[in-house]
């Protein structure tokens, strides 16, 4: 075979336009900006943080690949490689431009990871599923015999799959492999995707303990002894030793200890054209215990903590590990959760017509936070799961790369606010918006993150209001860090004052252990400051946490932003060193 090493070609960055922040609720602390690029694609996804675009050539059924950055750059241009780019682990499996094989590439050099190439070759978490095929008469392309293996990311050998994986027969004119089902007619045994330890399986027939058991390799003979209930799936080991029998009819990879499974009562719920019996998707977990119970149309695999599952009337929602419904069932569309700070879902708004001229519902894609805020409005044409930290999405044809608002503290406060962040002292609905006021609120969530970085320990103890249930304000009131402004309330949402900021910096020192010194305050507007603060500003001068505003004045009832806070959070995480 004719070897070519393809070298990923970078592009110059195109022309881009940051668009304002489509934060469409105030209620949302998650805010992102859209940034408008020059590349076209026709459908794209998020792999591992990249744009993977897909666009077809004008007038034609040809498919194009690129892939694309978070910045809006191309890493690999359309026409370089065959195939859709799906990374895992920093390598992608593609074909050759030239050839109908298959290999494992280095999204880093271009270069080929493994020297074999494949008939057929997936990847996945570490694995993959590899067919070579040999022809058995020139003459005709259905004559042929199929070896399966399965290899680690060096092409390894782990398992060399049974007969079953390999059946074929003449049927209706011609030959089937049964790696996939043909619905209807197949009969064989395929895998699916490795994680956790865990690889799904199917297979049409029977297997106790092991899959070297199917050693069946004609088709009447599977045909004959073909599962009749539609329990087909299981999960296996990396040697091919069965873990969880075969109890499902459709399986998907485990992913933060559980899987999403078709099992239950099996029905006749038709899926993609299957006439075979169908359940309804639950959760189980590595010892094959349900944990969700089987009430789903479908279900996705678990990210960041949650997955998107559909009702009966095929509205979609998300729900967390428990089963609870985070995400009211209520959209036509969702993707996987991928971090978990933003899911991505849509609603029909009509009809249009696919590349291949077919009438098809045309949806309009979003992002909704955790509490189902909309965070970027649903009009999209195309969007992809918020992983890495970044959404890449499609409208009027051209695609918009999403990600966290990117706006910078003030060039004096940024390494400070960086080493902050860095020493873990900043939550990330924090980590935005610098110039801005800081609530009472969230004054407090830096200085929870404070306490129990540096004492090493959670704060169990609790102190309510009656106008807030936020955890950091009742933490820091249980030790006596905050009070109230009467009547038994907190004001969480009212913004901090310096001499409130410095009163909390003290009383703070002193239940970590550490009292600031004591010292009168100097400053030319010392008599602006109220009574009950003068004590703390003295401290907090003298111990170098908070300095003034300039012309020696404190300026106690303006405003403190949240840089100002952060790097004071920081100035007295030092102190307690």
């Amino acid at each position: 075979m004719k070897k070519r090493i393809f070298t990923l070609a970078l592009a110059l960055m195109m022309c881009l336009t940051l668009l304002p922040a489509h934060a469409s609720a105030s209620n949302s602390s998650i805010r992102v900006v859209a940034m408008r690029t020059e590349i076209k694609a026709d459908s794209l996804f998020n792999s591992e943080g990249y744009g993977s675009l897909t666009m077809y050539e004008p007038g034609t059924f040809k498919p194009l690949y690129a892939l694309i950055d978070n910045s809006g750059n191309y890493v690999s241009p359309y026409g370089v490689f065959p195939n859709q780019i799906d990374l895992y682990d920093g390598v992608f499996v593609s074909g050759f431009m030239d050839e109908v094989n298959y290999s494992l590439f280095d999204l880093a050099t271009g270069g080929r990871v493994i020297s074999s190439a494949y008939d057929y070759l997936t990847y996945y978490n570490g694995y993959g599923h590899t067919i070579t095929r040999t022809y058995t008469d020139p003459n005709s392309p259905w004559s042929y015999q199929d070896e399966q293996t399965l290899i680690d990311r060096s092409g390894n050998i782990i398992l060399t799959l049974p007969a079953l994986f390999n059946l074929q027969t003449s049927a209706g004119g011609g030959a089937y492999e049964f790696e996939y089902r043909t619905w209807g007619s197949s009969y064989g045994a395929r895998l699916g995707g490795y994680s956790d330890g865990l690889i799904g399986f199917y297979s049409t027939n029977p297997v106790s303990s092991s899959i070297f058991e199917l050693t069946i390799s004609d088709y009447e003979t599977a045909r004959n002894a073909a599962i009749t209930d539609g329990r087909t799936s299981g999960y296996m080991d990396l040697q091919g030793n069965i873990i969880i029998s075969q109890q499902f009819s459709e399986v998907y990879p485990f992913f933060e200890g559980l899987a999403a499974v078709a099992g239950g009562e099996m029905t006749g719920i038709f899926d993609f054209g299957c006439d075979e019996p169908q359940g309804k998707f639950g959760y189980i977990s590595k010892t094959g215990e349900v944990v969700i119970d089987f009430v789903y149309r479908t279900g996705s695999s678990f990210s960041g903590g949650y997955a998107y599952v559909s009702n009966d009337a095929g509205k979609y929602g998300y729900i967390d590990k428990t089963g609870s419904v985070i995400i009211p069932l209520s959209y036509d569309m969702a993707f996987g959760a991928g971090d978990g700070i933003l899911f991505s879902v849509g609603n029909i708004v009509g009809s249009t017509t696919d590349t291949w001229g077919n009438e098809i519902e045309a949806y309009k894609y979003g992002l909704v936070d955790a509490n189902g805020v909309v965070v970027i409005p649903l009009e999209y044409d195309d969007i992809s799961t918020f992983k890495n930290g970044v959404a890449y999405a499609i409208k009027d044809g051209t695609v918009y790369v999403i990600s966290h608002d990117t706006d910078k503290p003030s060039s004096w406060a940024l390494d400070q606010v960086n080493a902050a962040i860095a020493t873990g002292l900043v939550p990330e609905t924090l980590q935005s918006q610098y110039t801005a006021a800081t609530t009472r609120a969230e004054f407090c969530a830096l200085a929870v993150a404070l306490y129990e970085t540096a004492m090493g320990r959670e704060i169990t103890e609790r102190s309510t209001f009656s106008d807030t249930s936020d955890i950091n304000v009742q933490k820091m009131a249980a030790l006596g860090v905050v009070t109230g402004v009467g009547d038994n309330k907190f004001s969480p949402n009212s913004a901090l004052t310096r001499e409130q900021a410095a009163t909390m910096l003290a009383r703070l020192a002193d239940v970590m252990f550490k009292p600031l010194p004591s010292y009168s305050a100097t400053f030319a507007d010392v008599n602006d400051i109220s009574l009950w603060a003068s004590v703390a500003v003295g401290q907090v001068q003298a111990a170098g946490i908070m300095s003034g505003v300039g012309d020696n004045k404190f300026s106690p009832f303006t405003d403190y932003t949240r840089e100002q806070s952060i790097i004071t959070i920081m100035r007295l995480y030092d102190f307690m060193k």
